[in-house]
């Protein structure tokens, strides 16, 4: 199968070069739609197979739901309302705490948050849109933020950056070649993707795509 033919070509790069592969520390992660079964999964006799791992802070799970990542998000951001409790009854201004609020809460919540903003739930848009609202009411800020209205200012922000050629994320943007004119013009110059499932739909570069169109 292509993934065991993965994982022996991994092996034989480690062996070539003299490295070691830790079995007991890999562990592999299946990608598949919600009515996949499991138990016609590839099987590899010396790593598990996981539901979910992090990678560089965030949670990836099989379906690309992201509940455990916003799960985790908000359990950290709850806890450091602690802190903000203690600032506020130590009369830091409410100025100087809204710039504590933003660094530590609204900052951790927007972390690469255009990788996996467009694939959330509407049940974990409304939990983390509650978090923003608490703060308000605990007094640490004077603004209550929302989710969807920060996605769209990191994807225009992201997007707007990948236009350039220097990007290293540009070569994902495919120029429009297409002679016929458009029923709408577009806000940008690229070819517009096609999605064949919701998760393609909704993942960034489509949806800048998309987005886009004036």
């Amino acid at each position: 199968m292509p993934a065991q033919l993965e994982y022996g070509s991994a092996k034989n790069y480690a062996l070539t070069n003299k490295l070691t592969i830790n079995v007991k520390k890999n562990k592999y992660l299946l990608f598949c739609r919600p009515r996949f079964r499991i138990s016609d999964s590839p099987t590899f006799n010396e790593i598990g197979l996981v539901s979910q791992f992090k990678l560089l802070g965030i949670i990836l799970d099989n379906k690309l739901s992201f509940q455990q990542h916003v799960s985790f998000v908000i359990s950290t951001c709850s806890q450091r309302f602690y802190l903000l409790k203690l600032l506020r009854e130590q009369g830091m201004p409410l100025s100087c705490l809204h710039n504590v609020y933003v660094s530590i809460v609204v900052n951790r919540i927007t972390y690469c948050l255009s990788a996996w903003g467009g694939n959330v739930k509407q049940n974990d848009i409304n939990r983390i849109n509650s978090l923003f609202r608490k703060a308000k009411k605990y007094r640490f800020t004077d603004t209550i933020y929302d989710f969807e209205g920060l996605l769209k200012y990191h994807d225009e922000n992201l997007f707007l950056k990948m236009g350039y050629s220097n990007h290293c994320l540009h070569h994902l943007l495919q120029a429009h070649k297409e002679k016929v004119r458009d029923l709408r013009e577009r806000g940008h110059e690229f070819d517009l993707p096609l999605c064949n499932s919701t998760i393609r739909k909704n993942s960034f570069i489509p949806r800048t795509l998309y987005a886009f169109i004036n």
